[in-house]
């Protein structure tokens, strides 16, 4: 970090301490983290223009936030597997809890299973079979499919349990077409994911 400025380092430990038993993994190397400023200081010193981004290749964070559960959750999660961005970013907003509550961090200032039941009632949600992929994950309004991510990855989570995800994780990759993370998905749930998704939604209604 820059001299003066801070990190929540006791946040990110308490993060770290929970994250990685709950996913079961072990992690190869520390998880490093590279605070910046301001977006100003981050693209002067990486060359990159986002607030916050995960170099998982690298073990490390880099973010103009004092804490990052999100980003962390991405290096954490390639442990696992490479998977399409929909459950890379899905599982990264599901598990962006804070340490010290449990309570979800908000995304865009909700929980995403409030965001995602307004889309539902006004007919604006995705339909999965749309965004599963990189193509059409990256063509739309990433607020909306990182919290549709989010929000299903939490429900399966919730409904299926942590170890069918993980193996999906394990079976989808990148770049993979719609057709093969749809076959994998049914491989690893035993079930379509339309079948899922109309499960998904009639919990929304719900709940």
């Amino acid at each position: 970090m820059a001299e003066g400025d801070s990190v929540n380092a006791a946040y990110m430990q308490a993060f770290h301490e929970w994250a990685v038993p709950y996913l079961g993994i072990t992690m190869p190397q520390r998880l490093r983290y590279y605070k910046y400023l301001d977006n100003a200081h981050m693209r002067e010193l990486t060359g990159q223009p986002w607030d916050s981004w995960a170099d998982i290749l690298g073990y490390a964070v880099h973010s103009v936030e004092r804490q990052q559960g999100h980003e962390a959750v991405h290096v954490y999660s390639f442990v696992i597997g490479w998977p399409t961005d929909f459950f890379a970013d899905g599982i990264a907003v599901a598990l962006n809890l804070n340490p010290h509550t449990g309570a979800e961090v908000p995304f865009f200032g909700a929980p995403v299973h409030t965001l995602c039941r307004g889309w539902l009632a006004d007919g604006s949600l995705y339909p999965l079979r749309d965004i599963v992929a990189n193509e059409g994950f990256g063509g739309r309004r990433w607020e909306r499919t990182y919290a549709q991510a989010g929000s299903f990855t939490q429900f399966l989570i919730a409904e299926f349990g942590l170890d069918r995800l993980k193996s999906l994780f394990r079976a989808v990759h990148d770049f993979d077409s719609t057709d093969a993370v749809l076959a994998a998905f049914e491989a690893a749930y035993g079930i379509p994911l339309g079948e899922a998704e109309a499960r998904w939604h009639a919990f929304l209604l719900g709940s």
